[in-house]
């Protein structure tokens, strides 16, 4: 009987990760295609300018020797970090801490449907506050749902509303670029995967010692929510909040203009 549990178990796992599967590579689909279709590059009224005429390495020097630069990447990536964490890690810890291997499947697609709906309300947030002040706001709901969901066990109402709060919360995490989305992914797997090895992680075993429940509770919740916080604390740092912002980009509207008058004055 409880082999066939298991049986049960490990088939809605493979279910859900399929749905999943097959709904991101749907929304990835659409994505590229709007971005193919509906997006064409134009030059810039500065590209011509002399000052702009370098090479691709000293531009990259230039960039990454830049401390608002460092500051932006390094909160993406310790953001995107704790989130690969907590979400990769969520499977097993239903499965071999919390008892909710069998329900598995419908915390994920509260997980993906909170996040999915919540996204146009980020992006309103973000329209009117500000993305500094819109990051500040949702990405510190993963907090107090992965500290509910690590304190409890067994009890699939609590966990679906965690799970809603977690999902908008990654809603937010959707505002910033993923171009540091594959390097916090895989950081994240080498971590988890090293940590459940030294603690004697077995996969396929029915049961398993205080250390891997001890780590699996750790790498959901304390060590994602570092890195969260990290994440927050480089993106305090950045300086350019939206006031900034509406400064620079009139001051580049301004240049543009100049730009114009100036041509149409040679002409």
């Amino acid at each position: 009987m409880h082999l066939l549990y298991i049986y049960v178990c490990v088939s809605h796992q493979r279910t859900a990760f399929m749905i999943s599967a097959l709904v991101m590579s749907a929304l990835f689909f659409v994505c590229c295609m709007v971005l193919f279709l509906g997006v064409k590059e134009q030059r810039g009224p500065l590209s011509g300018q002399s000052h702009m005429n370098t090479t691709y390495l000293n531009a990259v020097k230039k960039l990454i020797g830049h401390a608002s630069y460092q500051h932006l990447v390094l909160g993406f990536l310790f953001s995107t970090l704790a989130f690969q964490m907590s979400l990769g890690n969520f499977t097993l810890f239903c499965t071999h801490v919390a008892g909710l291997g069998a329900q598995f499947q419908y915390l994920m697609l509260a997980i993906l449907v909170s996040a999915t709906i919540s996204v146009p309300m980020w992006q309103m947030i973000l329209v009117r506050l500000g993305k500094k002040t819109a990051l500040f706001i949702g990405l510190p709901l993963l907090i107090p749902a992965l500290v509910v969901l690590v304190s409890m066990s067994e009890n699939f109402a609590t966990y679906m509303v965690m799970c809603v709060l977690a999902g908008s919360s990654l809603a937010a995490l959707f505002l910033l670029p993923w171009f540091c989305n594959k390097l916090g992914g895989g950081l994240s797997a080498a971590i988890s995967t090293m940590t459940l090895h030294f603690t004697g992680y077995k996969a396929g075993a029915c049961s398993h010692a205080d250390g891997v429940v001890l780590a699996l509770k750790l790498l959901l919740a304390p060590i994602p929510i570092t890195f969260l916080l990290v994440g927050l604390v480089f993106f305090y740092l950045y300086p350019i909040n939206e006031a900034r912002r509406k400064k620079i980009q009139q001051d580049l509207e301004n240049t543009r203009w100049d730009i114009r008058v100036s041509a149409k004055a040679h002409i």
